[in-house]
């Protein structure tokens, strides 16, 4: 098996955080089996800008209960120059992968492809499948960068057999 790097979308560390999250159970358990493997959990500077909307809509205690799971779920934190990750997710919006609206979501690709990740775990199809990541891929592929693996936990623990 190659060796796998996850980058986990803003609501998978929600839902850690939250026993009552409708993912929760999910995103725990997907958590687990990767630690089992020895397989790396990675965010980075895009879960800090949410952050600061839930801090608006949520108070301070819920996003320090999620900065909580981070470190309990052995979850890494990697620092990365935003100015990169703007650039990129510019030439997805450039190419029409998702539109401007969706900016947050083109950091996640970004951030995920800059670190060398080669999976990005979500819960929402809507913006994460495999027909934008197929559209991420050929811009990845034309920037040098490695192409992503995009999945919900339980699709990567099936195609990567990890049960």
């Amino acid at each position: 098996m190659n060796e796998l790097k996850i980058y986990l979308d803003t609501s998978v560390v929600i839902s850690l955080a939250d026993s009552f999250d409708i993912f929760h159970n999910q995103s725990v358990d997907f958590i687990k089996k990767l630690t089992k493997h020895n397989i790396e959990c990675h965010v980075s500077a895009p879960l800090i800008v949410e952050l600061g909307k839930i801090v608006e809509t949520k108070e301070t205690e819920r996003c320090l209960q999620i900065l909580d799971a981070i470190e309990n779920f052995g979850i890494y934190f990697n620092d990365i120059d935003m100015k990169d990750v703007w650039n990129l997710s510019q030439i997805y919006l450039d190419t029409n992968v998702l539109a401007v609206r969706h900016r947050l979501d083109l950091f996640q690709y970004s951030v995920a492809s800059l670190l060398t990740c080669t999976h990005l775990e979500f819960v929402n199809k809507r913006k994460f499948n495999d027909k934008i990541a197929m559209k991420i891929n050929k811009i990845n592929t034309k920037q040098g960068l490695l192409s992503l693996i995009v999945g919900s936990p339980n699709s990567i623990i099936r195609r990567e057999e990890l049960a």
